[in-house]
Formats: C-alpha cells, structure tokens, sequence
C-alpha cells in the first residue's frame, strides 16, 4: 500500500470513529426513546379506555342520561386513542374487542371485568390482538356463569 492510500484508509477509520458511530448510536438511542414512548402511551391509553368504559357501564346501571352522554363520548375517544396509538396490525382485532365490550344494561359488571382483564393482559404482552375478542367472550361467559353459581 502506498503512502496516498495509507492517508486515505486513515481518513476513513477517523470518519467512522469520530462521525459515523456516534450517530448511529444515537440513532439507536433515540429509536428506543420512542419505542419507550410509544409504550408508555399504549398504557395510559388502556387506562382511559378502561375507566371510560366504567363510567358508560355505571351510567347504563344507574339510568343517567347526562352521565351517559359524557361517558359515551370519553369512551370513544378513548378507544380512537387506543387505536390510534396501537400498531396497524392490531387494529382490527382491537377494534373487535372493544366493539364487543361496550357495556349493556344486563351484563355491565361482567363486561367491565372481563375487559380489564383481556386488554391487561393484550397491553402487558400476554395476548395477541387477534386473539382479544374471542378470549374477551370467553372470559365475559365464565364470569356469567360464576355469577349464575353465587
């Protein structure tokens, strides 16, 4: 190797080390900053869905209207949220869910508490988003019948 190809090759190994790696590390850096992120506001999304989805099922029960009215739109937009911030693949077995979730006049308590469980346990990793409606009414009848067997 000669002298000129030396001061090249040298060149190059100073460019990487003192440019190229430092961006891609921060570039992985901030990668995992908004993958933190992203997470962090699934959760708190979850959150809102859930307590809306309460505050519906309680003004159902409890036949307010008024209560009913402000709950139904704090629960849409908390599911627009959701679905929003979920990934596009788990969109449409979500959506299924939480369609198949809204609370009743009949089944209030038990749909509430099957929802928390099934989109708890989606949230935390331990279900797929395909699997949620169908493990939500399972869950929804198991706990129908263990009301029938109090």
């Amino acid at each position: 190797m000669d002298q000129g190809w030396a001061v090249v090759l040298g060149a190059v190994v100073a460019l990487t080390g003192s440019s190229l790696i430092p961006w891609a590390r921060e570039s992985f850096r901030d990668r995992a900053e908004r993958k933190r992120q992203r997470e962090v506001r699934l959760r708190e999304a979850v959150v809102d869905v859930l307590a809306a989805n309460a505050a519906q099922g309680s003004a159902l029960t409890f036949d307010n209207d008024a209560d009913l009215h402000v709950a139904f739109e704090a629960r849409a937009r908390a599911v627009a949220r959701l679905l929003i911030e979920a990934d596009s693949a788990e969109r449409r077995g979500l959506s299924a869910a939480l369609n198949a979730a809204a609370p009743g006049r009949s089944d209030t308590g038990e749909r509430i508490r099957a929802l928390q469980l099934v989109l708890t346990a989606w949230a935390g990793g331990d279900m797929s988003a395909e699997s949620l409606e169908s493990e939500y009414r399972k869950e929804l009848q198991a706990l129908k019948d263990a009301r029938k067997h109090r």
